[in-house]
């Protein structure tokens, strides 16, 4: 169930922000590795925010960045582990 963005509380955020203080968001993520017919496959990795939705507003009216702490769900994405250890290893 999706809620509504609250104005107090990510001008609450905002001003943490402002302030010079980090927030971190969470999210469930996947990878999915899509086969072509030409050429190299296509990568995805989708983030589905958990928690940190009122950050997410705040660091983007302020633009500054904010950290992410990603789950990855292994199982659920169309990869393995490895693959998905090779894709964290080219940041």
């Amino acid at each position: 169930m999706a809620q509504a963005i609250d104005p107090t509380t990510v001008a609450s955020y905002r001003a943490r922000i402002d302030s010079g203080r980090s927030s971190t968001a969470v999210s469930l993520s996947v990878l999915d590795i899509k086969e072509v017919v030409r050429g190299a496959p296509h990568w995805c990795m989708a983030h589905y925010l958990i928690d940190g939705h009122h950050k997410v507003a705040a660091a983007a009216q302020a633009q500054k960045p904010l950290t992410l702490l990603a789950f990855f769900a292994l199982g659920e994405g169309v990869c393995s582990k490895e693959d998905v250890l090779h894709f964290l290893s080219t940041y």
